[in-house]
């Protein structure tokens, strides 16, 4: 993929959804997207990929349930400072709301553009490609928030 799917962008990302269609039929699943904008020199990064892809196949930790979404640094290959294994960062537009008129009296609104902000801890994607790093983030397909369900099971038993 041409551009980042960091943070909140794999809920909608086409190029993560491919790789969850894969997860849960129990194939093997990477999404790669490549975080800079001169296009050129992905095939540079073919050699690290193919080591990267071998060694979670060797270490069998491609399996059903989980992808992998793997986003490259805007550097040269030659240039990545490694590897990180990470979790989701956050992004955060301001000013990327805009009402705008349809031309016939009607109001809409545009969203994109803005002033992008990423926070999140030491170890989430952003940072890591921020820092020169692959990142690789494991995402579970499973999203339940399993501690909230079992609060609110309790809580529906006492009505």
């Amino acid at each position: 993929n041409h551009g980042a799917n960091m943070g909140e962008d794999v809920f909608y990302s086409g190029t993560v959804a491919g790789a969850m269609e894969a997860a849960f039929a129990g194939i093997p699943a990477v999404a790669f997207s490549y975080t800079g904008k001169i296009f050129t020199n992905l095939n540079d990064w073919q050699e690290i990929l193919v080591d990267l892809i071998s060694r979670m196949l060797d270490e069998d930790i491609l399996g059903k349930g989980v992808l992998y979404n793997v986003n490259l640094p805007d550097e040269k290959a030659r240039n990545t400072k490694g590897i990180r294994f990470t979790s989701l960062g956050n992004r955060r537009y301001s000013n990327s709301i805009t009402k705008l008129d349809d031309g016939q009296e009607k109001d809409y609104y545009q969203i994109g553009g803005g002033d992008l902000k990423w926070t999140g801890p030491i170890h989430s994607d952003f940072r890591a490609v921020r820092e020169g790093f692959i990142s690789v983030t494991p995402i579970r397909l499973d999203m339940t928030n399993y501690s909230v369900l079992k609060r609110m099971g309790e809580w529906q038993t006492q009505l």
